[in-house]
């Protein structure tokens, strides 16, 4: 039987890109538009992947640790600096796939630009039901002792993926039309708003795992203001694609 959680996980997500399908603005390639989003976020992840890794490499190799001492050195920095920590993941994450999102919108017009961040929310979402794979092997009785706590991201992810990517595929073409000084304003608060959600998500897995934060409020944390910034950002999304009908 499949896990609710993965099914939950299936469900949102088709509904957010049966969504996002019929509310943005249909126009010849589309599809091209989508697959470079896709590539182009492949392509960020690959390189915030090994970034993100460089501290427990540093440790393993640099410093000869090996690999289990070394492992455990990088759990016990996260123990001690969760904070500094969580920024450097969520830095790493903000910078690098917003930078590709710039690019990959810079080569395509106004009307297919959400379409491309459409492509970056398609790979995040099939990321995270990846992710969500491993609960295939839990049974009813242990997926209830997790409790709701396992519900909320399940149900929030994708509808958020696919609002704040189409909506700062937009924000950040818009920028491009405006002036270099609005597109470099418009690229650091992107950064810093995905920055902020990558790294507020990887605090409360830390504190969680190392320093008993409960579940229910570790979701607080991530989803109250992951939510608002989405909503900011589809609010960005509804006032660009006005502006693109009438130009």
């Amino acid at each position: 039987m499949i896990a609710v959680t993965l099914s939950l996980g299936i469900v949102f997500s088709i509904i957010s890109f049966i969504a996002a399908f019929f509310l943005l603005p249909r126009k010849e390639r589309v599809a091209t538009a989508i697959i470079i989003g896709m590539a182009f976020m492949l392509g960020a992840i690959f390189i915030q992947g090994i970034l993100q890794s460089m501290p427990v490499l540093y440790l393993i190799f640099i410093r000869g640790l090996g690999a289990k001492a070394g492992s455990a050195a990088y759990v016990a920095l996260e123990r001690s600096y969760p904070l500094l920590i969580a920024a450097f993941l969520g830095l790493m994450a903000g910078f690098w796939q917003e930078l590709a999102k710039f690019f990959a919108v810079k080569y395509n017009s106004e009307r297919l630009a959400p379409w491309v961040g459409f492509g970056f929310a398609a790979i995040d979402i099939l990321i995270f039901l990846v992710a969500l794979a491993p609960g295939l092997n839990i049974s009813a009785s242990q997926e209830a002792a997790i409790g709701l706590a396992s519900i909320v991201p399940v149900i929030l992810q994708a509808p958020f993926s696919m609002a704040f990517h189409t909506g700062t595929a937009a924000f950040l073409k818009r920028g491009m039309g405006q002036d270099k000084t609005k597109a470099m304003r418009n690229l650091a608060i992107a950064i810093l708003a995905h920055a902020y959600v990558d790294g507020s998500l990887d605090y409360v897995t830390i504190s969680i795992a190392l320093l008993g934060l409960q579940h229910l409020l570790g979701d607080l944390i991530v989803w109250i203001p992951s939510v608002a910034i989405a909503l900011v950002f589809l609010v960005c999304l509804s006032r660009y694609i006005k502006y693109t009908a009438r130009s």
